[in-house]
């Protein structure tokens, strides 16, 4: 069976990666949560994890 773990240093990493790459370039970036299927477990680890804008 398949399962999904989720880390929010990694999240956060991600997150970081993102606005870094979007930064001053007009390019805008959101989260997209279907693959969790409403786990509130995952989705507030995803809410909980800063999204820095640049």
């Amino acid at each position: 069976m398949a399962y999904l773990t989720l880390s929010r240093p990694k999240l956060q990493a991600n997150f970081d990666h993102l606005a870094h790459l979007s930064s001053g370039r007009g390019i805008d970036w959101d989260i997209t949560t279907r693959l969790l299927c409403g786990n509130k477990l995952f989705l507030n680890e995803v809410i909980r994890t800063p999204i820095k804008r640049c």
